[in-house]
């Protein structure tokens, strides 16, 4: 999981990496997901130990759904649900607990160090040997590993939009431009310039 988070691959995907990390680790006795905060929407990545191959990521849209996971994420302590049915949880993720059996929740509220809301981890298990505080402080080490790959990520954008995109319009700068270029022609394409000039028009002659 640590591996995961240092992965050169997009912030999406290192979620479902870590998702998928905890499965195979207690596998097949959880099932996680995490829900971010995006603006007014809410963005659910899962584990795809039970959906082979796939990355699964979607928004959020079931109103019923949306206000139950924005409690969670209010939430001030990592908790634990005995009886994780009651929740208005995601319809597929009630079909995997429902299947496997999976009774109890844990949820883990993933906040930055000045108090920002990101979202919240959900993970959804059968309670067996292994003792559950010692899980769940493992778990919250892996919600610091988020928050600090979170930070990063954000950074990378902001020096991202520095390098290459000019502050005035929002367009690419020079230095964009010929990185688009760059990938442009790393995918095979062509590229066309247009030179524009001015229209010259003869002096009429008189008769």
């Amino acid at each position: 999981m640590f591996i995961a988070i240092q992965h050169d691959v997009p912030f999406i995907e290192k979620l479902q990496l870590v998702c998928n990390g905890i499965d195979h680790l207690f596998h097949p006795y959880s099932f996680t997901s995490i829900i971010l905060m995006e603006g007014d929407q809410l963005q659910m990545m899962q584990s795809g130990v039970f959906h082979q191959g796939k990355l699964i990521h979607y928004s959020l849209e079931n109103t019923l759904e949306v206000n139950c996971y924005r409690k969670l994420i209010e939430l001030e302590t990592v908790t634990v649900y005995e009886d994780i049915q009651k929740l208005t949880l995601h319809q597929l993720h009630k079909d995997i607990l429902i299947a496997n059996e999976f009774t109890k929740g844990a949820i883990i509220p993933i906040q930055k160090a000045d108090g920002e809301r990101l979202g919240v981890m959900t993970v959804y298990f059968e309670e067996r040997s292994y003792d559950v505080k010692i899980y769940l402080l493992f778990i919250e080490k892996i919600v610091d590993l988020i928050v600090l790959a979170h930070s990063y990520e954000k950074k990378q954008q902001q020096i991202y939009k520095l390098a290459y995109i000019d502050k005035q319009t929002g367009m690419a700068n020079r230095h964009g431009f010929i990185q688009q270029l760059e990938e442009l022609g790393e995918l095979g394409g062509a590229v066309y310039l247009i030179e524009h000039k001015s229209a010259t028009h003869s002096p009429s002659k008189s008769t």
